[in-house]
């Protein structure tokens, strides 16, 4: 691994001259690593002392661990305590990475509900016997979703075409190939779409996508689906954030060859899914005159079933095996 010194050569020669003389550039070495590893020591050694000597002072050290302290063995502070007498021998500083802003995988394992939420608003519910469900009659629907007809939908590309009740794509070659609904919805609301796909030899990556009609894609869940398989119902799930409009797509980019079948697509208007509960996203019910309503005196609290199951496994049940784990 080369250490990249090119990079601080042209940028002290870009923007040496507007710098104050008083503040000496700092060359940072950023280091992923997984310090579970022994052999992922030996070598970050090794590349350390190569900084060092190339005058590196500091070292933005991230390892996913950082997130896990807690579930950590004795083994692995062992690797963390001669990373630090390391770094003290070469005088190099340790700037941990400690947030993991973006892919936060690390910090929501331990704590879903710590995720940035969509808000949904005024989302209209009808009780009866003691039940509130749902009752919008104008959430969005698909007419053609039987494929039956095709025409039903709103446009499709030409190499979308029937197939006994279902659309077909053979051998796109590189074209995209679609069938789209042109949808109306209702702004802050959150909706599901199921689909039955079915592939064979197919290469390519089968897609659910919510456009909304003025730009902007409001899903990105990978399907999944595989290269060959039976008739699976895939699912995907969008917040329609501010859009009234949205093309619901299903379909494929640049595919290249084999065949794919869609059937029996659906859309529903769902509330209360992947619910986020913290104090920074309230949940507020009222009755239909504004009357706000409290959560455990007059409606049963809200509990995600699989976040509660989720919580009784050990951390190591819950996170994938990899590095060593």
């Amino acid at each position: 691994m080369r250490i990249p010194l090119l990079f601080f050569c042209v940028f002290c020669s870009l923007c040496g001259p507007a710098l104050s003389p008083v503040h000496a550039i700092e060359l940072w070495l950023y280091h992923p690593v997984n310090l579970l590893v022994d052999k992922n020591v030996d070598a970050l050694e090794t590349i350390w002392r190569r900084a060092s000597a190339a005058g590196y002072s500091h070292v933005l050290l991230h390892d996913s661990k950082f997130s896990r302290l807690g579930e950590m063995d004795a083994r692995y502070f062992k690797n963390v305590e001669r990373v630090k007498k390391l770094a003290a021998e070469l005088k190099l500083e340790i700037v941990p990475g400690l947030f993991s802003v973006g892919y936060s995988n690390d910090l929501l394992s331990q704590d879903p509900n710590l995720i940035e939420a969509l808000p949904v608003k005024g989302v209209p519910l009808a009780v009866q016997n003691g039940i509130a469900r749902l009752a919008d009659p104008g959430a969005p629907t698909l007419p053609g979703g039987d494929f039956s007809d095709l025409k039903k939908w709103s446009w499709k590309d030409g190499n979308v075409v029937a197939d006994h009740g279902a659309a077909r794509v053979t051998d796109p070659n590189g074209a995209n190939a679609r069938i789209v609904e042109k949808l109306k919805v209702q702004p802050f609301r959150q909706y599901h779409v199921s689909v039955r796909v079915k592939t064979q030899d197919f290469k390519g990556t089968p897609e659910v996508k919510a456009l909304a009609a003025r730009g902007g894609q409001l899903n990105w869940e990978n399907l999944g689906v595989k290269p060959t398989q039976d008739w699976t119902v895939h699912h995907a799930v969008f917040n329609s954030q501010d859009n009234t409009e949205v093309n619901l797509f299903l379909g494929v980019w640049g595919g290249k060859t084999g065949s794919l079948w869609w059937d029996d697509a659906k859309i529903e208007e769902v509330v209360f899914l992947n619910l986020v509960r913290r104090p920074g996203a309230p949940l507020a019910i009222t009755t239909a005159d504004g009357k706000p309503l409290v959560e455990g005196r007059d409606f049963e609290p809200f509990k995600d079933p699989h976040e509660i199951a989720r919580r009784r496994k050990t951390p190591r049940e819950l996170l994938p095996r990899r590095d060593g784990l």
